[in-house]
């Protein structure tokens, strides 16, 4: 039986996006289950820790060279030396359990030595399943070969796989992997839960990060169509991608539009994202369907719903197939274009203070049943048994 738990990766932990964020979650399924916990990752400074712990996880920070061409050559070839030292360090036995999040070979290939040189478990956290599209001149893109070489080789090498989504899950699952579905999961008695307070204005959010998977400049444009009065009776806030907004804002000639009056932040500390969310009364995420939609899934699905913030989102994926219904504790939108969104977001607006309050109180509910990482404890601990 497992004592120790190593999560292997380069996510900037804790609090440093939608990655820290899944890792804290697992590792709270396994502090649960009695183990004892061990990131292993780039630290996020903006976070202050205790000692070297957060919330009882032990973090190891990952220096990598701070010149720009060092860094380069560490974080692109020469990663996995960082990792393979420190998991030496920590004298690596055949009752410990090493978990990559990652999809750098360099990394993965450290586990897996270390894993079995000492005959220790390893395991590996699947939360993406890019395509070439998805990547900008993907033929000399050192990351699309380093995902590729990962998704379709190095993985296989794991005894446990963790995939995000059943979209991934069927892939490995059909080619004989142990598998153990881990979608996001959150902890929702860590900030406080009020019942939305309805007032003159309706509040919409998209908080966004990372590779940008989303209709956002669509959602833009569709805000920009609403009339003067529509306009009134809400406020837009768009989250970690406002450079992004600002330059769809500027390309399209919207700033005198409603699009203009949409509040753009550049980045916000978690504290205060945490108030924006107690605010907020319905999140926006329109998608359009391909491999990387299907097979991923989106943080902010459990996370805004755990503050009984209402989804508008587009059908794709696990969480409009397994978690989300229309009419009960989201608003779906079959598709992503402009039109669509725009009637999604009249749809939210003719919503009554007493609606509003009904779907707030289900996802709040959706998320302690199905999203909670406490309710993840037993079956994890099942699929290792």
């Amino acid at each position: 039986m497992m004592d120790r738990v190593i999560i292997c990766g380069y996510f900037n932990f804790p609090r440093g996006g939608a990655a820290a964020n899944y890792v804290q979650a697992i590792a709270k399924v396994f502090l649960a289950l009695d183990k004892k916990v061990i990131v292993i990752s780039n630290r996020n400074s903006d976070v202050k820790l205790e000692g070297n712990e957060y919330q009882g996880i032990k973090v190891e920070d990952v220096h990598l060279r701070e010149d720009k061409f060092g860094h380069y050559l560490d974080f692109n070839f020469l990663i996995g030396k960082y990792y393979k030292k420190i998991l030496t360090k920590y004298s690596i036995d055949s009752c410990d359990f090493i978990i990559a999040y990652s999809r750098d070979p360099f990394i993965l290939n450290s586990v897996l030595k270390i894993g079995k040189k000492v005959g220790a478990k390893t395991g590996v956290c699947l939360v993406e399943w890019f395509e070439k599209k998805d990547y900008n001149r993907w033929f000399s893109n050192i990351g699309y070969w380093k995902s590729q070489i990962a998704f379709y080789k190095t993985n296989f090498k794991f005894d446990y796989i963790f995939p995000i989504s059943t979209y991934i899950e069927d892939y490995y699952m059909n080619r004989n992997c142990r598998t153990f579905r881990l979608p996001c999961l959150v902890d929702t008695e860590e900030f406080e839960y009020n019942e939305k307070l309805i007032d003159d204005k309706k509040i919409f959010i998209f908080p966004g990060n990372g590779k940008m998977k989303d209709a956002l400049e669509e959602t833009i444009q569709a805000f920009s169509m609403l009339n003067d009065e529509e306009a009134l009776r809400l406020e837009f806030h768009i989250c970690g991608v406002g450079k992004f907004a600002k330059q769809v804002i500027e390309e399209h000639n919207l700033e005198n539009s409603s699009a203009g009056k949409i509040i753009i932040h550049d980045w916000m500390p978690y504290e205060e994202l945490v108030d924006l969310y107690q605010k907020a009364h319905f999140m926006i995420l329109a998608r359009d369907i391909s491999r990387m939609t299907l097979a991923n899934f989106p943080s902010k699905i459990p996370e805004t719903l755990s503050y009984g913030i209402i989804p508008i989102c587009s059908r794709v994926g696990d969480y409009t197939k397994l978690y989300l219904k229309d009419g009960e504790n989201s608003l779906i939108m079959d598709g992503c274009d402009v039109n669509t969104i725009l009637l999604a977001i009249r749809r939210a607006l003719a919503m009554t203070k007493q609606e509003i309050i009904e779907y707030s109180n289900r996802c709040r509910i959706t998320a302690e049943t199905k999203f909670d990482y406490r309710k993840w404890v037993r079956p994890l601990e099942n699929f290792f048994e």
